[in-house]
């Protein structure tokens, strides 16, 4: 639950931040990637005092760098400048360069503003994520116990 500080952060900047760390047994199943996907597709409709404009993540794995940075139009920042003197070094955003800086730099802040662009470009992760193919979200396998439903 957000506390009244965090609801003032995101009115006074217009932006939602995200931190994204997959648990290990969920991972490889694209849920991180739908959850982004509706965040993007919603966010621009919330409004607290304002419209959010963009959403910020704070990448703690690879994979979340890697899906943002080659799917959305966005701008990373760093506290550190040896941080981002080093990552201005990768001239190709792959997992595997992602997963070197991040194995000695730690986590990667992404800037993702919301324009119509990237709205489009969720709508359509979304669409192959919930559609009927190789390519969609792989659902946990759920076990009923009792299929009576209580009866």
């Amino acid at each position: 639950m957000l506390e009244g500080n965090s609801i003032d952060t995101i009115n006074s900047i217009n932006t939602i931040m995200i931190n994204l760390d997959t648990n290990e047994e969920y991972r490889k199943r694209k849920y991180m990637s739908l959850l982004s996907s509706v965040m993007f597709m919603t966010a621009s409709m919330i409004i607290c005092n304002a419209r959010i404009k963009s959403l910020y993540f704070i990448c703690i794995n690879p994979i979340t760098a890697y899906y943002l940075l080659s799917n959305f139009k966005c701008t990373t920042k760093f506290l550190n400048v040896e941080k981002q003197t080093a990552f201005n070094r990768i001239t190709e955003y792959t997992f595997e360069n992602l997963e070197t800086f991040m194995d000695s730099m730690g986590s990667i802040q992404i800037n993702v503003e919301l324009t119509p662009e990237n709205i489009s470009k969720a709508q359509k992760i979304f669409n192959k994520l919930v559609g009927n193919s190789e390519k969609s979200i792989i659902c946990p396998e759920v076990e009923l116990s009792d299929t009576t439903c209580g009866a």
